[in-house]
């Protein structure tokens, strides 16, 4: 059932929870179990040429992480040296640093996976992820019925994330998390799941100015209280000295894969590189210009409208993000996929869904402008969506 977006936010919700009860019920039709197992097929296909790689990069600096967090020296975790001999210890072989770069009560939580033997722990690595990521799919169907196992079946940064070894697939779940809890009135628990996503500071940093501004109060409240006993933990663990070499070590320009291939990224550095226009008066004019967007699209929105912004906004603005990141918006995706009655934004919606802007991304300048000038596109419909009932609702009152 679609919903119109002049529904009030109240409206909205409690339609939503409504057809959540009659799509859950719903068998998945064989055609898309067909579907489901092609793409399958696809995506282990290209997860065998990339796993092997996977484990001597984005795992083996989670791995080192975790390592150094069990068995010291704790507060040296952030120091370049001490890293990269951990690694070597893991893969001789290695040519140079795959910095661990997450906060430290993350290296904490990842000592359960260090206590591991690593080629084991990198199995048990790649099922956890599959495991959530099924997880996430299950809920999906919950919400919005089978198509969304569908669409969720062809989504490619997904897929990229866990062949790759990365952990794209919790921040997704973070966001499922925090609009289930959202659904069901615990404003303040969604924010506490919200605020797991410090984990990977980066991808959310939009989400407070779009929870103020829409007077989220008790969401942030919730947020703002885990978000400092993270903090609180992680200067516990490493100390002040662990912090400074934290920021050092994330401002550190000799470290080559800190932020490998600019122009695959995909956000607007990555636009303005892409195009020609990488210079950094241009750079920051787009990133307030996504924030601006962003914060349009979110006004007196219902929530689902703020959950999209703020995902597609954090994920242009970031200065580090590749394609697998992507793989946080795919609720926001479905929100417009069946939520949503305005035919624009629900093209781009399957467009992303579709591994296509993703799969021309990887393959490099120019054609890497596909995903961002993508999302810039959606978040500029989104914009305009609600300015256009703003202008409504006020000629109405006139």
């Amino acid at each position: 059932m679609a919903h119109s977006d002049k529904a009030s936010p109240q409206q909205s919700e409690s339609a939503v929870q409504g057809q959540a009860s009659l799509t859950r019920r719903k068998a998945v039709p064989p055609h898309i179990w067909i579907l489901i197992g092609v793409m399958s097929v696809f995506w282990f296909a290209l997860a065998s040429r990339i796993v092997p790689q996977a484990k001597q990069h984005d795992f083996l600096n989670l791995y080192s992480g975790g390592t150094l967090a069990l068995r010291g020296p704790l507060q040296q975790i952030y120091v370049p040296e001490v890293q990269f001999a951990t690694e070597r210890k893991l893969v001789p072989k290695l040519p140079e640093l795959v910095p661990f770069v997450r906060p430290p009560f993350y290296a904490f939580a990842l000592t359960a996976l260090a206590a591991i033997p690593y080629r084991v722990a990198f199995a048990v690595w790649l099922v956890l992820q599959i495991a959530v990521y099924i997880a996430v799919l299950i809920w999906a169907k919950s919400r919005w019925g089978p198509d969304a196992l569908l669409f969720g079946a062809m989504f490619l940064p997904a897929a990229l994330g866990i062949a790759s070894g990365q952990d794209c697939v919790f921040m997704l779940a973070i966001v499922a998390g925090l609009i289930a809890l959202q659904d069901r009135g615990r404003e303040t628990a969604a924010g506490a799941v919200l605020a797991l996503g410090l984990i990977k500071f980066h991808l959310f940093v939009v989400w407070p100015l779009v929870l103020l501004l829409q007077k989220r109060w008790r969401m942030s409240a919730g947020a703002a209280l885990v978000v400092g006993g993270e903090l609180l933990l992680s200067l516990l663990l490493v100390g002040p000295d662990g912090f400074r070499s934290y920021i050092a070590l994330l401002r550190n320009p000799n470290i080559e894969r800190l932020s490998p291939s600019p122009e695959l990224m995909i956000n607007m550095h990555s636009l303005a590189l892409n195009v020609g226009m990488n210079r950094l008066s241009v750079r920051l004019a787009l990133v307030v210009f996504v924030v601006a967007l962003a914060l349009v699209s979110s006004l007196r929105a219902p929530f689902r409208r703020a959950v999209v912004a703020a995902s597609i906004a954090s994920l242009l603005v970031s200065p580090h993000v590749y394609g697998y990141d992507a793989a946080l918006m795919f609720p926001s995706l479905c929100f417009l996929l069946f939520e949503s009655q305005s035919l624009a934004p629900k093209v781009f919606a399957v467009l992303l869904c579709s591994p296509v802007p993703y799969l021309l991304n990887l393959a490099g300048s120019p054609w890497s402008v596909a995903t961002p000038l993508s999302m810039f596109c959606l978040l500029v419909l989104l914009a305009r969506r609600q300015l256009m009932l703003h202008f409504a609702a006020a000629v109405r009152t006139s």
